[in-house]
């Protein structure tokens, strides 16, 4: 069982690969994406219930006897699941929040309010920049805002090479490269 709870734990926690590469923290093509709220494992033969104490995924387990915790009829923690070792709590709450300024980045450069999206994404940048969303808001800033092709070609390929999770991002970035 223990061995099980390891593996489940590992599938949870799976960042995730690209072409023999890891994929940045945070890139929704991974199964911990670090956007889940709250996971539960159950070790069934030793009637064991571990609950995420968060952030996500990446904190904690607990784990509860459920037989002990229903005949005392209070919570009794058995043992835990150790946190994530690649993601710290704070690492977490950054890229989640600079997630948020890169999709309000993109929202402010399509309607043409480029001094916010520039404090936008500057922002983003100081909370973690290591992701495709935004070296393709960078892009899309360059070619909009600044009127500056080649930079924005060269935020494009940046973000291309980091493994767009979805299909319409990057058919949106070939069709960005294109021109």
């Amino acid at each position: 069982p223990r061995a099980a709870e390891a593996a489940v734990l590992k599938i949870l926690r799976d960042k995730g690969v690209s072409e023999g590469e890891p994929l940045h923290l945070g890139n929704r093509a991974a199964i911990d994406a670090l956007i889940a709220t709250h996971a539960v494992i159950f070790n069934t033969p030793e009637n064991i219930l571990y609950v995420s104490r968060g952030p996500g995924v990446s904190g904690s387990f607990a784990g509860y006897d459920l037989t002990a915790s229903f005949a005392r009829r209070e919570p009794v923690l058995v043992r835990e699941l150790a946190k994530d070792p690649l993601v710290t709590e704070e690492a977490f709450h950054a890229i989640r929040l600079s997630a948020q300024e890169v999709s309000r980045a993109q929202k402010l450069i399509r309607k043409g309010r480029c001094a916010e999206a520039k404090v936008t994404l500057d922002s983003a940048r100081g909370h973690f920049d290591g992701s495709y969303g935004f070296q393709m808001a960078l892009g899309d800033y360059a070619d909009q805002c600044l009127r500056q092709p080649d930079a924005a070609r060269a935020h494009w390929v940046a973000a291309k090479a980091l493994h767009p999770a979805y299909p319409r991002e990057l058919r949106a970035l070939e069709e960005r490269l294109a021109r």
